[in-house]
This record gives structure tokens, C-alpha cells and sequence, in this order.
């Protein structure tokens, strides 16, 4: 799909001969691209040769994998060719000899699959079309391991996946480096926020690539006041944390073409409710699943990726606290905050944002006093979860 602008590549599978044990099959690659002179064909499965050697060529690559392809149809007892005219296309094709099962076992592996080939049946299906729209490439710009962790979780869920960065610098050097159509950027990274980051994504003078890109604000602090924030610094939306899936698969519809697959078409559907733990303050299990539509799996990677971050956050937070640095403490209950918000754990979520709202006050002899609070409410949490057998 290199190769063109636009148009269209299909496959074309069909059974060619057949015998008591082995069949052959013949499959067909076409394509609407820009095709070349016939009498350059049988030069094309010989190593390092391309159609066109021109130094004016657009397109471009080793010549390398014809010819691989031509020894592995060969060690499999088949042939391979070409036809091909200038300016419409090329039409491959290879031929490959296969040991056929017994007929029990066919026709499970028939009714098990979707697509089953006979004598009298041929399968023609486009693999893609390009004119359309492309895969979307997106940036993640967050610095929290588990709200990483969530967030690419949801991303694979709804057919998108997504490119990691942790700081607002880093944001800025891969929106220099490559082309995405889309960021989503954490307001309170270190180093450089995400509204300076996007200031600069927005300022020309900063040179990257796309300075209108699509910038959607990923914030814990869900007031009215930070979307309009937000929305000051050149951010074209907002998605309050802890992100709930449905959420972000609208925003996501609203600022890029929807992916194309199943996944897509489950992005609104709720799967089922799991069972509530006991004590919904410490830990809710329903609603985290809500958040997730349903996906008990993904909750699981969700648990698991805060169990084994949350303890290095509050070692952190200890760390800052003794330093005497307000700065970072108030950061770090941050972090720890929206990541116990991401969880669903509630008690855990209002214990850090008491120490947060008092390193901001820079009041760190009240901060160190709510430390072993926060502790405690650590320890109830990882309990309830071995209790409700997740962990």
C-alpha cells in the first residue's frame, strides 16, 4: 500500500488441483498502483533489482523480498509469477502444494473457521483500501505507570494504539520526530506540564510537525475552571480522570476517523456487571468495571499495574516529604491520587489528597502527620482485594 496514493489491494485464494492426500492452492495479490513494464518481471525475483532504478522514483525499497518469497514458495513445492501494465497495477501470484488432513478433523477445522475452500468455491476479499482513511497514530504523553498502563489498555480495546512519552519535553520531541494525528497529553507532568506543552505544540517557532493536531487534556482535577484552563492553552478537548472507556472512545470518534473491526463496534456495549466487594469506600470493584464497560480482564491489568507501582509512589512521597521538598510531595499525592482514582479506591484517593492539599499549603509538618493515614489506607486496600480473591 506504499506504493500508491490511492486505490485498492485485494487476495484471491482458490484450489487449483487436488489429489488423495495433498492439495494445491493458487493465491493472487492485485493491486491499483503503479505497476511496470511487463518485460521486467522475471528480473523482479532476483535479488537487489527494482522495476524502476530511476533516481526520480518515488517509491522505494530493497528488492529483498521477492525473492524471498520466491525461494520459500518454491521450498514449498510451488511457483510464483507476475503480470503487471505501467500506471494500472500488478497482479502477483504463487501456487503452494498442501498435506491434506483427514476428513474428521476438515470439517471441524471448517466449521471453526470462517473462510473453508472446496473445488467448486473461490474467495475473493479486499484487504484494504487506501484512500479512505489511514490508521490513526496516536501520543500518549502521561507519566503516572498505571494511568500508562490503563490507558494503552483502553487505546487496544477500541483498535487504537498509541505511542508513550512521560514528560511535556519528550511530548514536544516526538511530535517533532514523526507525524500523529492525535495527542492525548496529562496536565501535571514533570518537567514541562501539559499546558506548556501544548503552548509550544501550538507556537510555530517550535517546529513540530503538525502545530493544529488534535491536544485532548488528561486531568484529575475535574472542575469547571481546569477545562476552561485547558481549553486556554490550546487544547482542543478534555477527559476528566479516571477515564472511563466510553468516554474516551467519543472523543476519540469525535476527533479521528473510527478505527474499522470489531473492536470498534464493542466500544458502547457494556459487557455485564462483576460482583461488588464489601466495602465500596476502600475499593469498588463495580464501578471500576463500569469505567472499563464490563472488560474483567483489563480490570486485572488495571489492579495489577497499581499494586506493583503504588508502593515505589508512596516511598517517593516519604522521600519528598523528609527532604522537606513541598513541590514534590504535592506532585507525588498528586500522581498517587489520580492513580488511586483510576482504581476506584476511594479511601486511598481522599487520604492523598489531603496530603497533596497540605504540601501545597506548604504545611509539611500536617503532610508527614497523614503519611501513616495514607499507609494504612494502602494496606486496607491490597487486603480487600486478596480478600475478593483478585489478587
Amino acid at each position: 500500500m506504499k506504493f500508491t496514493q490511492k486505490g485498492r489491494v485485494s487476495i484471491w485464494a482458490g484450489l487449483t488441483a487436488e489429489e488423495e492426500h495433498r492439495a494445491t492452492l493458487r493465491f493472487t495479490v492485485s493491486d491499483t498502483g503503479i505497476g511496470f513494464r511487463q518485460d521486467r518481471a522475471s528480473a523482479l525475483f532476483e535479488p537487489f533489482v527494482q522495476a524502476d532504478g530511476s533516481s526520480t522514483r518515488r517509491y522505494g525499497g530493497t528488492g529483498l523480498g521477492l525473492t524471498i518469497s520466491k525461494q520459500l514458495v518454491e521450498m514449498m513445492g510451488g511457483r510464483i509469477g507476475v503480470e503487471s501494465q505501467e500506471g494500472k497495477g500488478s497482479t502477483f501470484w504463487f501456487t503452494a502444494v498442501f498435506k491434506k488432513q483427514p476428513r474428521s478433523k476438515a470439517l471441524t477445522s471448517a466449521k471453526a473457521s470462517p473462510v473453508a475452500l472446496s473445488a467448486r468455491q473461490n474467495v475473493e476479499f479486499l484487504l484494504a483500501d487506501v484512500q479512505p482513511a489511514r490508521h490513526a497514530r496516536i501520543l500518549l504523553a502521561e507519566d503516572n505507570q498505571v494511568n500508562q498502563a490503563v490507558a494503552e489498555a483502553m487505546l487496544t480495546k477500541l483498535g487504537y494504539s498509541a505511542d508513550l512519552v512521560a514528560t511535556g519535553t519528550d511530548a514536544l520531541r516526538a511530535l517533532r520526530d514523526a507525524d500523529y494525528d492525535l495527542v492525548l497529553m496529562d496536565c501535571g507532568m514533570p518537567e514541562m506540564d501539559g499546558y506548556e506543552a501544548t503552548r509550544r505544540i501550538r507556537d510555530r517557532r517550535a517546529a513540530t510537525r503538525n502545530p493544529l493536531i488534535p491536544i485532548i487534556a488528561l486531568t484529575a482535577d475535574a472542575m469547571t475552571g481546569d477545562r476552561d484552563k485547558c481549553l486556554a492553552a490550546g487544547m482542543s478537548d478534555y477527559i476528566a480522570k479516571p477515564v472511563e472507556l466510553r468516554k474516551l472512545a467519543d472523543v476519540l470518534k469525535k476527533w479521528l476517523n473510527p478505527p474499522t473491526g470489531e473492536a470498534s463496534t464493542r466500544a458502547g456495549q457494556l459487557a455485564g456487571k462483576a460482583e461488588t466487594v464489601p466495602d465500596q469506600n476502600i475499593f469498588n470493584y463495580e464501578e471500576l468495571l463500569s469505567r472499563l464497560m464490563g472488560d474483567e480482564a483489563l480490570a486485572g491489568k488495571v489492579i495489577a499495574a497499581f499494586l506493583d507501582d503504588a508502593p515505589k509512589q508512596l516511598r517517593a512521597l516519604k522521600r519528598m516529604l523528609d527532604d522537606g521538598d513541598a513541590v514534590g510531595a504535592r506532585r507525588q499525592a498528586h500522581t498517587l491520587k489520580g492513580a488511586a482514582a483510576t482504581l476506584s479506591a476511594e479511601a486511598l484517593r481522599a487520604a492523598s489528597c489531603e496530603i497533596q492539599n497540605a504540601a501545597e499549603a506548604m504545611e509539611l509538618t500536617s503532610a508527614l502527620a497523614l503519611l501513616p493515614q495514607l499507609q494504612e489506607q494502602f494496606e486496607r486496600l491490597k487486603a480487600t482485594l486478596k480478600q475478593s480473591g483478585l489478587v
